[in-house]
């Protein structure tokens, strides 16, 4: 399929600029919820256009 190289491509950049990826669920699991308060919480489908550092792309 053509996205999978195009998600690792994505991944690499946010590697790069320390964003951090994460699912809902993911979330809960590890309980991250109450240890975001330092960071810009988005609700983001279109994952191309986060380009700031240091922010939380909550995925649905």
């Amino acid at each position: 399929m053509l996205m999978r190289p195009i998600w690792h491509a994505v991944l690499g950049i946010f590697s790069v600029t320390n964003t951090m990826l994460l699912s809902q669920s993911t979330l809960q699991e590890r309980g991250l919820v109450h240890h975001l308060k330092n960071f810009v919480i988005e609700r983001e489908v279109d994952v191309f256009s986060v380009t700031t550092a240091s922010k939380i792309v909550i995925l649905e």
